[in-house]
């Protein structure tokens, strides 16, 4: 009866995997297909656009009775079997009516519910048990979302509490925190597919999202529209490695471009996937464009400008750049009008910039491989392909170091709860690693450790890659123990 017992109606999203032979597990069952056909009445009398997975307004996703999946089931009409097991997830239309940070759980409450979690030593189905029976009492920042993703120690826990918390978000605005932490390993489109891709669409700062979408789903072409939409306004060079894979998995590379009028859902192919990520220059922003999708269907509180957080991060960064970055931070102090350095009137162009570093006599254009280093940072910074950086443009300079000096406390964090307490945590966690190469950690012993062996969840490679000064490819004693100035006892 653990299902039903833990089952909260006013926090109703998550994964469910009933058993409909037990009279408990039938029973939340029941009470989620009333609370869909209630939740889709709301919808109909608020005039909300659907974005259910297959355009039947039913919040119901991934349907699964008895290992098939169950396509295009209207769910008002649907009897629910007395038998065998109903996989699927549940996704509330239900949103935080706060739009303010200031509504969220405060910090030090928050820092109690971190610490139980982290120590109490029982099973992590039983911790979301008890979030999700009084999940719906609290309100979470985007911040606040990162940190609880970083006690999670497995795939199924993170997915869970964010399908459980996600729409108790009170500045979705700055989603980008967190979603960053997923990095590139796919966990992240699970966790899409999970809510949906157009719930989750990141509406305010889709720069350097990458999208794969299963075009049979109505939620996935919903979403491509919203794609498509920014395109047309900010700008068609904005879509990098576009490609769409028909249904029979032959590749189409899209050569002569996306077409401009697949900007609606009944526009585009019903079938095959569509792959992409999106860049943007911030003076190509049309946020007006971004906040109307965003409360629309989004079905988001708006918010004042003054309260988005612009972020990058370095999980969305090549390694080129983290150098040049980390080289930067070292050189000048914080709060250092760096672009003013390098600028030649408005912008810095690929000249300026070789020339001020030559002129530094800066170590990181040295080296045979010196040019391609600093043109392929000059290219990252130029989002807008127009041959010369703006000031907002290396901004992103300073937003990623934020992420930085975030990404290497909570890398420091892990380390001491794994290896600490004690002021020797730095040290045990150094021995801790194998495959040394003349006492140094190669990126292959670092992941074969940090990411195989110790679950680190975050951006592992590069924070190998920022320790990394000597740009050697691997990390010494002495370059680990850096770490110390981001100790927090």
């Amino acid at each position: 009866a653990r299902r039903f017992l833990a089952f909260n109606a006013q926090s109703p999203s998550g994964h469910y995997k009933l058993d409909l032979g037990k009279p408990s597990d039938y029973a939340v069952a029941e009470q989620l297909l009333l609370l869909d056909r209630w939740e889709c009445e709301i919808d109909e009398s608020l005039k909300r656009p659907d974005t259910s997975q297959w355009g039947l307004r039913s919040h119901f996703r991934n349907l699964q009775h008895q290992g098939r999946q169950l396509q295009r089931v209207r769910m008002t009409e649907w009897r629910l079997p007395i038998f065998d097991t109903l996989d699927f997830d549940y996704v509330s239309g239900r949103r935080s009516v706060e739009s303010s940070s200031d509504q969220a759980l405060d910090d030090r409450a928050f820092k109690k519910i971190l610490k139980n979690l982290r120590e109490t030593e029982v099973e992590a189905t039983a911790k979301i048990d008890v979030l999700r029976s009084v999940g719906h009492w609290f309100l979470l920042r985007s911040m606040q979302m990162r940190d609880l993703l970083g006690v999670c120690d497995s795939e199924a826990w993170r997915g869970d509490v964010v399908a459980l918390f996600y729409f108790q978000i009170v500045d979705m605005q700055n989603e980008k925190v967190f979603r960053l932490r997923f990095g590139g390993t796919g966990e992240l489109d699970k966790i899409r597919e999970r809510l949906g891709w157009a719930t989750s669409f990141p509406f305010i700062q889709p720069e350097r999202a990458s999208f794969r979408l299963d075009l049979q789903y109505y939620d996935c072409r919903l979403a491509m529209t919203f794609f498509i939409m920014l395109m047309n306004r900010e700008g068609v060079t904005n879509v990098k490695h576009a490609l769409l894979v028909d249904e029979n998995g032959q590749d189409d590379p899209l050569m002569l471009g996306i077409l401009r009028a697949w900007d609606a859902v009944e526009k585009l192919p019903m079938g095959g996937t569509f792959c992409a990520t999106y860049v943007c220059a911030p003076e190509d922003r049309q946020l007006a464009l971004r906040r109307s999708l965003y409360e629309k269907y989004g079905m988001w509180k708006m918010f004042p400008d003054a309260e988005v957080v612009w972020w990058a991060g370095v999980e969305e960064t090549p390694p080129v750049v983290l150098s040049f970055m980390d080289w930067l931070a070292r050189e000048f102090s914080e709060g250092k009008d760096t672009f003013s350095i390098f600028a030649h009137g408005d912008r810095v162009t690929l000249g300026n910039f070789e020339d001020t570093l030559r002129e530094m006599k800066s170590d990181f254009c040295k080296g045979a491989d010196g040019a391609s280093r600093v043109l392929a940072v000059f290219r990252f910074l130029d989002a807008s392909n127009k041959g010369g950086v703006t000031k907002s443009q290396w901004k992103i300079l300073d937003q990623l170091r934020q992420d930085v000096e975030l990404s290497m406390r909570e890398f420091t964090v892990f380390l001491y709860h794994k290896f600490g307490p004690g002021a020797t945590f730095l040290d045990k966690a150094w021995a801790g690693f194998e495959g040394l190469k003349d006492d140094e950690v190669p990126e292959s012993s670092w992941r074969a450790c940090v990411i195989d062996k110790w679950q680190y969840f975050g951006p592992a490679v590069g924070i190998h890659v920022l320790l990394d000064r000597t740009r050697s490819g691997s990390v010494s004693h002495q370059e680990f123990m850096r770490l110390n100035s981001f100790v927090e006892y």
